[in-house]
């Protein structure tokens, strides 16, 4: 999509800001409404936040309550395609027209928190993230770098581009993203466990709950990795095993099937974690991967 493609309006909702972010990259000229005070952004992290989610963006200052700027405010909704709608009771007061109206919101418009209001911490526990996250004998965890609303940003920011679609057959589409959807959604293990088992997993911990993949202890860290996916991972981690006289009895005919692996993967676990405690953990990496196998060093923030 060229520069002087569709224009894309926005008005901020934390949780909308990065579709705003995405749809610059892909060529929308974005407008970004401030009201007079600025956006919140411009305060956090000493301004470097403004920076990272309204790179690319023009920006104009309006009073949404004050006539004159209300009046300025529907001028440019008129030469707009798309309105990316964060604002808390919705930024339309009357017909939309052609309007591409995209309403980012925390839980909803309808249902028992629609009203509620919300951070990137409320919603990701409402929708489940912080109970997939973490030891199960400890607290939840949040994930870093604001996941929960850039999954939302990612959901409005294909809600816009089908609504140009849609548009252009002909519809006039009004499109809703509930944060707390977008995340649930994005559960992996823990969606799949709740449609097809009718059940709620635990936290996982250190190991994935459904592929044998989990973090280690190396000398110096942990590394990141397991057996999942092609059989030729687990035949390429045996013979590296057996290489360094580390398989314990896992070159026994009955590890050689993957149900069985699978149910006894705790045994595995520990002939792994053996093995692995005796590595610097970029050293264990880099040799892994020159197996084709799919291993990381997990580096810490300073690293």
């Amino acid at each position: 999509m060229s520069p002087t493609g569709p224009q894309n309006y926005v008005r901020h909702h934390p949780f909308a800001r990065f579709a705003g972010r995405i749809l610059v990259g892909l060529g929308f000229e974005v407008i970004l409404v401030e009201p007079p005070t600025g956006d919140p952004s411009r305060t956090e992290s000493q301004g470097d936040s403004y920076l990272h989610w309204h790179a690319g963006k023009k920006s104009v200052v309006l009073d949404i309550d004050d006539s004159n700027d209300r009046l300025a405010f529907e001028a440019l909704l008129r030469s707009a395609d798309v309105l990316l709608d964060g604002s808390a009771t919705g930024a339309l007061r009357d017909n939309r027209g052609s309007l591409v109206h995209v309403r980012v919101t925390p839980f909803g418009t309808t249902g028992p928190r629609s009203d509620w209001k919300a951070t990137n911490l409320t919603v990701a526990a409402l929708g489940g993230m912080m109970a997939q996250v973490g030891d199960p004998e400890h607290p939840p965890l949040l994930l870093p770098e604001l996941q929960a609303e850039q999954l939302a940003g990612i959901n409005a920011a294909i809600g816009v581009l089908l609504g140009l679609r849609s548009r252009s057959k002909g519809h006039n589409p009004l499109l809703e993203i509930s944060a707390q959807e977008c995340v649930a959604a994005a559960l992996e293990a823990g969606t799949l466990a709740y449609i097809h088992e009718d059940r709620v997993p635990p936290r996982p911990g250190r190991v994935h709950p459904l592929v044998p993949h989990g973090l280690f202890q190396a000398a110096d860290g942990y590394v990141g990795g397991g057996l999942g996916g092609s059989p030729r991972m687990w035949d390429g981690m045996l013979a590296w095993l057996i290489d360094n006289d580390a398989q314990d009895d896992l070159d026994q005919p009955e590890w050689s099937d993957a149900v069985y692996r699978k149910t006894h993967q705790e045994h595995i676990f520990d002939v792994l974690s053996a093995f692995i405690a005796k590595w610097p953990k970029e050293e264990f990496a880099v040799s892994a991967q020159s197996r084709k196998l799919p291993w990381a060093a997990v580096d810490r923030p300073e690293e």
